[in-house]
C-alpha cells in the first residue's frame, strides 16, 4: 500500500470519526430538577405510544418528543398559571405537535384538563415539571 493511500485512508477514518453523531436513544437526563412552562390542550385517549390503551378518565399526558424519550410511565406535576390549580398525570402519549417551539408543550387527557380548567377554553397556560 503506497504512503498516499495510507494516508487518505486516515484522512478518511478521522473525518468519520470527527463527523459521526450518537444514535437517538431512548433514555433521557433526569429532568426532575427542571421546570417547564407552555400551552396546554386536551386530546381524545386511546392506545398510547408508551403501549398502553388509556381512556379519557385516566390522568394521563401526552409530551413532545424531546421531553418524551424515555419518560413513559413517568408522572409529571401540572400547574394552572391563571387559577393556580394542580393535577398530575402520567406520562403515557407522544405529542407531535407539542414539540415544536420551545418543546414544552403538553396535551392531557380530558379528565386531568377538565381538574385544572375549563374545557371550553381548549388551551391553558401551564407550568409543568417531572416528579
Amino acid at each position: 500500500m503506497s504512503r498516499l493511500t495510507l494516508l487518505a485512508m486516515c484522512l478518511c477514518a478521522i473525518l468519520a470519526i470527527a463527523f459521526a453523531s450518537p444514535l437517538p436513544s431512548n433514555t433521557t437526563v433526569d429532568q426532575s430538577t427542571g421546570s417547564y412552562s407552555g400551552i396546554a390542550t386536551y386530546f381524545d385517549v386511546g392506545l398510547g405510544a408508551c403501549g398502553h390503551t388509556d381512556t379519557n378518565a385516566d390522568h394521563i399526558v401526552a409530551l413532545g418528543l424531546k421531553h418524551y424519550r424515555g419518560n413513559c410511565n413517568k408522572m409529571i406535576h401540572i400547574t394552572n398559571t391563571k387559577n393556580g390549580k394542580t393535577a398530575t398525570a402520567k406520562v403515557r402519549d407522544l405529542c407531535e405537535s407539542c414539540g415544536l417551539g420551545a418543546g414544552t408543550n403538553i396535551d392531557l387527557a380530558p379528565s386531568v384538563f377538565s381538574s385544572i380548567g375549563a374545557m371550553v377554553l381548549g388551551e391553558l397556560d401551564v407550568q409543568w415539571y417531572f416528579m
